[in-house]
């Protein structure tokens, strides 16, 4: 590949998919109709086997770079493969079936350009349905935009950063490290919190881009999320210095495993349930939930269970 300009410096978008090949062609056209010059599009195929390789293979851009791998189910992982191939002085992020802006990207540039001291940007998102129309959102949901070291934002879901509407300079991830492939879930948000502890980021108070809502989407697995979450909660009070952030990270970690506990809990899976209550113990703040919940879990196996009149 040539060398990055200095004036345009290149911006590399990560894309990892897998079977997306009824929404991956709108993504990478999408990343192709951008306005700003300057883009190396890498896609990572995790073993798709539903015709997305037959489409990746007749890409003939040269800004578009392909990478196949077999199939490990792991995203995080697959954005990383990614970053590590990119050659930008900023990473974008693009999931397979959203749809980004035309002037995203350069929107995104620009005020990292001209705010120097910041090492990240983002910006708003618009949700979609299945087939591309828009979903509205009342106005008093939708999130702020503050700017600065958002990480209490972040916390206080004041700031809602989403995975295609952020940029981030290359020497930062390479300080904060990329996303943790420990996580199946919440990856995303992990490292949105590493980044708001090492820096600054700026806020546009614009649309840029469209997120696909489905029944397929990866985020839609509620309980898994929750338990990931826990875990990004209990890695970012270990290492936060401020005793309020770690207070506040006790406290979410044990609404998040309270969560998940409410949403396994079955006749059948009541002690894994417990087990799952069990650590959320000894967090403050969520104590009323925690005995509801507890109650609810010890009360259901009493319950009789329901047959189907066939």
């Amino acid at each position: 590949m040539s060398p990055v300009s200095p004036t345009v410096p290149r911006v590399s978008v990560i894309l990892p998919t897998f079977n997306r090949a009824r929404f991956l062609p709108e993504a990478i056209e999408s990343i192709r109709q951008q306005t700003y010059p300057n883009v190396e599009t890498i896609v990572v195929d995790d073993g798709s086997t539903d015709g997305t390789r037959s489409y990746l293979a007749s890409l003939t851009n040269p800004k578009i770079q392909v990478i196949l791998q077999k199939h490990g189910g792991n995203i995080a992982a697959a954005r990383n493969t990614g970053i590590k191939t990119s050659t930008g002085v900023f990473v974008a992020f693009l999931d397979s079936d959203d749809v980004l802006m035309k002037r995203s990207l350069e929107t995104l540039v620009k005020e990292l350009l001209h705010n120097t001291d910041q090492g990240w940007s983002y910006g708003r998102h618009q949700l979609m349905d299945s087939t591309g129309h828009d979903i509205s959102v009342e106005p008093n949901r939708l999130p702020e935009l503050p700017s600065g070291f958002i990480l209490r934002d972040i916390l206080a879901d004041r700031a809602a950063p989403t995975i295609g509407a952020v940029m981030v300079r290359q020497t930062l991830i390479a300080k904060t490290g990329m996303f943790d492939e420990t996580l199946p879930l919440a990856e995303d948000y992990d490292l949105w919190l590493r980044l708001a502890i090492a820096a600054p980021a700026v806020a546009i108070d614009a649309t840029l881009v469209r997120v696909r809502q489905h029944d397929d989407r990866t985020t839609s697995k509620t309980p898994d999320m929750a338990r990931c979450k826990a875990i990004v909660f209990a890695k970012l009070k270990a290492m936060a210095a401020d005793e309020d952030v770690r207070r506040t990270c006790a406290r979410l970690r044990g609404e998040q495993l309270i969560k998940h506990a409410a949403m396994i809990s079955t006749r059948d899976t009541r002690w894994k349930a417990l087990q799952v209550l069990a650590q959320a113990a000894p967090t403050r703040g969520a104590t009323f939930a925690w005995w509801r919940e507890l109650a609810k879990i010890f009360v259901r196996p009493a319950m009789p269970r329901t047959t189907s009149q066939n």
